[in-house]
Parts: C-alpha cells; sequence; structure tokens
C-alpha cells in the first residue's frame, strides 16, 4: 500500500511540475502559437541548461516581456539537457520539428546557442490540442 501511495504522489507531483513553468505569466502548456522556437544555453560551471521560448511575443529590452521561462519558484526554468527541454515542450503540447546550434567566441571562450524549432500537436480532427 506504501508503494501505491508513493507512486501515486510521485505522478501527481510530476504532472503538477510540467505545468507550473511560465513564460510572461502564461503557462507554457497554455500557449496558444502553433510554432515556437526554443533557445537553449549552459550554465556556467555545469551540465544544465536553461531555456527561453520564443514564441511570437514582443521583447523589450527592459520590460516585462521576456523570453525566460519560470519555475513555480519564481526562478529561470534549468533542465538536465537539451533532450529534457524537447521532452518538456512536449508534455506542454509540442512536437519536434527541428534544431540548429548557434556557436560564438573561439577556443576556451566559445558558447553554444541551441536552437530547437516546435510545432503544437494536432488531434484526429486537425484541432489544435
Amino acid at each position: 500500500m506504501k508503494k501505491v501511495t508513493l507512486i501515486l504522489a510521485l505522478i501527481i507531483l510530476s504532472f503538477s511540475i510540467a505545468q507550473a513553468q511560465t513564460i510572461n505569466g502564461k503557462l507554457v502548456s497554455d500557449l496558444t502559437e502553433e510554432y515556437v522556437m526554443i533557445h537553449g544555453t549552459g550554465k556556467l560551471f555545469s551540465n544544465k541548461v536553461m531555456i527561453s521560448i520564443d514564441y511570437g511575443q514582443e521583447i523589450k529590452a527592459f520590460g516585462k516581456n521576456k523570453m525566460t521561462i519560470i519555475d513555480k519558484n519564481g526562478k529561470a526554468l534549468t533542465l538536465n539537457s537539451m533532450v529534457d527541454a524537447v521532452n518538456f515542450m512536449y508534455d506542454c503540447g509540442y512536437m519536434y520539428i527541428d534544431a540548429y546550434v548557434i556557436t560564438s567566441g573561439e577556443g576556451m571562450y566559445a558558447s553554444n546557442v541551441y536552437h530547437y524549432t516546435f510545432k503544437k500537436k494536432v488531434d484526429s480532427n486537425n484541432n489544435l490540442d
């Protein structure tokens, strides 16, 4: 009985975590835009990545409208890898389309920015999920 309760608690927790991330006050899973692009950058002194989402929103240099995904604690979302980011977007209702990397700098100063494009999943009636 304890194992069943623990498994149910973990399932509920993982579902709530996947649904808690927001961008500009909107749940990522509630975005209605058909296409989005995520940008992934490595964290300094870590193997993890930070991702941001471009869904066509207006971006102001110092304004409220940003591309950073905020977790339930109010901090920038950090994921284990870009594959973790793909799985996150899938859980939010998007399918992977394409990816490319842009490298800037040279040698030890080089950094990669990963760009992944996604399309909103559609149901059997061609309606957006």
